[in-house]
């Protein structure tokens, strides 16, 4: 467990890769998903433009 320690520069750059590699993961997911289920979410943003409404 001390190697951690002293290895800290190397794994927080793989911390880092890793990190990059699942945020580009999650935002391509994300997408994935908004335009699979655009139609849905289409209703409630209908709903909250017309909720301002006098």
């Amino acid at each position: 467990m001390s190697k951690l320690g002293s290895t800290s520069p190397s794994v927080t750059g793989d911390a880092l890769n890793a990190a990059a590699i699942i945020l580009c993961v999650l935002i391509s997911l994300a997408q994935y998903n908004l335009h699979q289920t655009r139609r849905f979410p289409s209703e409630p943003c209908f709903f909250t433009f017309h909720s301002p409404s006098p």
